[in-house]
């Protein structure tokens, strides 16, 4: 256990940043206690509040200026683009167009002989169905 001023830290099933910031309290406190006077009365303690408030209120104006960005009447929405001719249109969305519109359908026959899958897939039983597999349905005899 190490003892840091007024209060108890403890590095063990710490991680290495936990160390790294217990480190960095300990040589704030001792440089701290270095410059701070004897007749000052405010010691370690003052300093490295000083720097946790100066941090929190770092941190508050960046939360703030983020949320500021997104309040409600500030920024219009863009509007959708017109487009009245395929010229306008980018050419990976003509692309794709092309491919789907000049895709050839298969006929049932012709998929079935080339070993195609046809229909649906993985359709689940109902409970009905699930029920007569069972022999709910079956007469007793």
């Amino acid at each position: 256990m190490t003892v840091f001023g007024k209060g108890f830290f403890t590095l063990a099933n710490k991680t290495c940043s936990a160390r790294k910031h217990l480190l960095l309290f300990r040589q704030i406190q001792c440089s701290s206690q270095r410059n701070s006077s004897s007749s000052d009365g405010k010691g370690s303690s003052s300093s490295l509040l000083d720097s946790l408030n100066s941090s929190s209120n770092w941190r508050k104006g960046q939360l703030n200026t983020i949320t500021d960005k997104f309040k409600a009447g500030t920024d219009p929405k863009p509007e959708p683009m017109k487009i009245t001719s395929d010229d306008e249109v980018q050419q990976t969305w003509k692309d794709m167009e092309s491919r789907v519109v000049r895709r050839r359908t298969m006929d049932l026959s012709e998929a079935k002989a080339k070993g195609k899958k046809v229909g649906r897939r993985n359709v689940k039983k109902t409970d009905e169905e699930v029920w007569l597999d069972a022999g709910l349905y079956d007469e007793e005899k």
